[in-house]
């Protein structure tokens, strides 16, 4: 079972509003990537919550990471790192299948891709 419009809507607006939600758009304004993510305590298994989290935290929580190319996603996390520095420095993780991935830091993650597809 699928979001609403209107629920996907209040997440995406929740998110900005948070400073939580960087996009990359092409020339055309089109969405090529997305990344949502916040700090947290603690590394495990999170859930979205209507709640504030943590404003400062041990660890970098990665809620959504999407692409269509990986300069486009390159370009997401660079914005972000530019908003909430904290996203590249903190330990990062993330939920796939309900298992939580640990990432190290994202910057390193950044920098591994920035040899492979360049900047």
């Amino acid at each position: 079972m699928g979001w609403t419009r209107e629920a996907l809507e209040d997440y995406v607006m929740w998110q900005i509003e948070r400073n939580q939600l960087v996009a990359a758009v092409d020339d055309q304004g089109n969405v090529r990537a997305i990344v949502i993510g916040w700090p947290t305590e603690e590394m495990q298994v999170e859930s979205f919550q209507w709640q504030e989290t943590t404003e400062h935290g041990r660890f970098w929580y990665w809620d959504q990471i999407a692409g269509d190319n990986p300069t486009a996603l390159m370009a997401a996390f660079a914005e972000m790192f530019r908003r909430r520095p904290e996203s590249a420095s903190l330990p990062s993780y993330g939920v796939r299948h309900r298992k939580v991935r640990f990432f190290g830091t994202a910057l390193d993650v950044y920098k591994t891709g920035e040899k492979i597809y360049g900047n």
